[in-house]
């Protein structure tokens, strides 16, 4: 027995299976979707069919929020492993065909689960079988490509196409010649999946990748649909069948799994067995204001409620008492109005489309009051039919409300307005009323609104100066408590309001535009009697002055070679660089007067000629101080700067009498780029001394002094 097995195994492998490779090489085409069940693959040959046979190219995205990405392939080029989303080929509004292109959802058979009772046996299942009680043994067997299994001691066992139940009883009974504890009861027997084997099933019609594809025994309906990217797009999830053996075994309309969650026709399917979808009878297209718009299938004697319940029902904008449908006549096309009664026992057809339309933005019985009320806004008219009534519904009129005239704006029947005065404070006075009519709007204006915004200024020494918004009998003491009060260099003398000059009966224009009061402040910064309750009107401009002897201490800083160096402070305006050598001590027997340098805040530096300065106090090279001002008096600097276009840039000891050339030289002279007409000379002090022109071509070049800087500039 075992003998003949090797011999059948050995020639399966020397004449079947380069047979098998080579069809493998030629017709598979692995799916998206297949890293969730190895082995799944589809089958068929299209490169000999002609082209009006091969299906259309349909490309595919990755999955993504963003459908305008660029990662998109074909059938031919897509990267295998995940999951890639049709594109492009019209099905993204077909109901429910996004169920099989999701990665969310992949119908994968649970294998972790007991093995069901119906579950049909076959060839390449492996089974195992335990014995405990009385006896124990254990058996592991696979279904051979005869059907059978083979138990030492009893002999082969014929299973297949045996459910699991049956086969367990049949084991059973075999089994119950070996081990009499199984006949009397005290010894137990289960038999149960160790793997379970691979199907083949064939999924034709108007499937998106039609073939030939290898499942797991435990794949259902839904599992062969989603491997095949579920129906093309001419394809029908209502009409699915499972045909086994030429017969049809089962029929599945998967808008009940849509719509209401059932599974129940979702079969198990079996070797051999086809899937077949056909093409849509009636498909139709609904859109506007229902929950699911799209394109829907229908099956003939279906109804228009029935595709309105597919939808998901009507929004709450929904126009439901008629519904439009635009139809194709064979020639033309044509409009129907369904009324609400006609929408249960109306039939559809195919190429329907539907639209349904959203309420009007109107109302039939509003109306509106804006303005001086406590609470303005939209009320019903049958309860506020009267200005009156509509007042009180408005919780009555605020104190500014200007009742002298009102308007009520009204739509008349052409869509124009028109507006209609009413004295307010005439009917509150009286018994009359006026009816109010559909979409009126009331328009009560406080007295505010019909005069321009009223507002003073206070500017100058106050903590917050700016504009403040006028109020009735305001005086200069409130202008300034909201301002914050005076800031400390405020000025004694005076403060001044300008007022503007009004002249409602003027007919030319005046000299005069503003008006003038001044008032004095006391020593403690408080207003005199008369300015403190001097009334403002509105636009009123109040300006407090600075006081002009009112100043914080200004510093000068010197350092260097003085006696005492350090910050002062500018005790007068007068104060000038002689008054401040002074009070640092005069300068040292070290110090350098040429390389004495001023830096001001406003300026890089200033040259300075304290040699001067010391010998004529007063005159006009004596600088007058200002706040910032840092005075620097040096040692003697004893060397000498080159630097710009020359050969090699350095700082060089000053000789005494050599010239600018003799520095040039010593640093290797011009560079060829160097300009040599306009070398200058910066000095210790800040000042810069130029190359002047001479005598046939002969220049004058600066005298060289101790911390010079020679630069010769590049050309241009």
């Amino acid at each position: 027995m075992k003998f003949r097995y090797l011999i059948s195994f050995f020639l399966f492998f020397v004449f079947a299976l380069p047979g098998i490779a080579q069809v493998e090489d030629a017709f598979n085409l692995v799916l998206p979707g297949d890293q969730g069940s190895p082995g799944i693959k589809a089958k068929g040959n299209r490169e000999n069919e002609p082209d009006s046979l091969k299906p259309a190219k349909v490309e595919y995205y990755k999955k993504s929020s963003d459908r305008t990405r660029t990662d998109i392939y074909t059938d031919a080029d897509r990267p295998a492993g995940k999951k890639y989303i049709r594109r492009n080929d019209g099905s993204e509004r077909i109901f429910g065909f996004s169920l099989f292109t999701t990665e969310n959802l992949t119908f994968e058979p649970n294998t972790n689960i007991p093995t069901p009772k119906n579950y049909r046996l076959g060839p390449g299942d492996d089974l195992i079988i335990d014995i405990w009680g009385a006896s124990q043994a254990s058996y592991r067997q696979k279904i051979t490509p005869e059907g059978s299994i083979l138990i030492p001691g009893v002999g082969p066992l014929y299973l297949s196409g045996m459910t699991i139940e049956e086969g367990t009883g049949k084991i059973t009974k075999e089994l119950s010649s070996i081990y009499a504890g199984l006949r009397y009861g005290n010894s137990f027997i289960k038999v149960s999946l160790g793997s379970v084997r691979s199907i083949k099933v064939n999924l034709v019609g108007e499937i998106a990748l039609p073939g030939t594809y290898t499942l797991s025994s435990l794949a259902t309906v839904f599992n062969a649909l989603y491997a095949a990217n579920g129906p093309s797009i001419n394809g029908s999830l209502r009409d699915v069948k499972v045909i086994r053996n030429n017969k049809t075994v089962a029929e599945l309309d998967l808008y009940d799994f849509l719509l209401k969650g059932e599974q129940k026709d979702d079969i198990r399917l079996e070797d051999g067995d086809v899937v077949f979808i056909s093409p849509y009878q009636q498909r139709v297209d609904i859109t506007g204001q229902v929950k699911r718009p799209g394109l829907f299938d229908m099956k003939t004697g279906e109804s228009l409620k029935e595709l309105i319940y597919f939808a998901g029902g009507f929004t709450s904008q929904a126009y439901a008492q008629r519904i439009k449908i635009f139809r194709k006549t064979g020639t033309q096309r044509k409009v129907l109005d369904i009324p609400a009664a006609q929408q249960d026992t109306f039939l559809l057809k195919n190429g329907d489309e539907m639209v349904i339309d959203a309420i009007l933005d109107k109302f039939e019985n509003r109306v509106e009051i804006r303005g001086a009320v406590y609470r303005p806004g939209v009320f019903a008219l049958d309860s506020a039919g009267t200005l009156r009534k509509l007042i009180r519904k408005a919780d009555g009129l605020k104190g500014d409300a200007f009742t002298t005239r009102i308007n009520i704006i009204r739509l008349r029947d052409d869509m124009t307005t028109e507006v209609i005065p009413v004295d307010l404070a005439a009917i509150l006075q009286g018994d009359q009323d006026i009816p109010l009519l559909k979409d009126d709007v009331v328009n009560i204006s406080p007295i505010s609104d019909l005069h321009e915004g009223y507002w003073l200024q206070i500017d100058g020494e106050v903590r917050k100066p700016g504009q403040f918004p006028f109020m009735e009998n305001i005086t200069m003491s409130d202008l300034i408590l909201m301002a914050g009060g005076f800031k400390e260099p405020a000025s004694l003398a005076q403060i001044e309001i300008a007022r503007r000059v009004k002249n409602d009966t003027a007919t030319r224009s005046v000299n005069q535009i503003v008006k003038v009061f001044s008032f004095p402040i006391s020593q403690d910064l408080k207003l005199t009697d008369s300015a403190s309750r001097f009334v403002l009107k509105p636009f009123d401009v109040v300006s407090v002055r600075r006081s002009p002897g009112f100043g914080t201490p200004s510093m000068v800083r010197i350092d260097g070679e003085v006696l005492f160096p350090g910050s002062y402070s500018i005790i007068t305006r007068q104060d000038r660089i002689s008054d401040l050598i002074g009070r640092a001590g005069s300068i040292t027997q070290k110090a350098w007067l040429k390389g004495t340098r001023l830096t001001r805040a406003d300026s890089k530096s200033i040259p300075v000629d304290l040699a001067k300065i010391l010998k004529n106090p007063g005159s006009k090279d004596d600088l007058f101080l200002v706040g910032g001002d840092v005075f620097i008096i040096p040692i003697e600097i004893q060397t000498v700067k080159v630097t710009g276009e020359v050969m090699y840039p350095n700082t060089l000891p000053f000789q005494k009498g050599k010239g600018l050339r003799a520095y040039l030289n010593r640093s290797g002279g011009f560079s060829p780029d160097a300009l040599k007409t306009h070398v200058y000379v910066i000095n210790a002090n800040g000042s810069v001394s130029s190359t002047k022109p001479g005598f046939l071509f002969i220049h004058n070049f600066p005298k060289i002094e101790p911390g010079a800087t020679i630069v010769v500039p590049k050309k241009k």
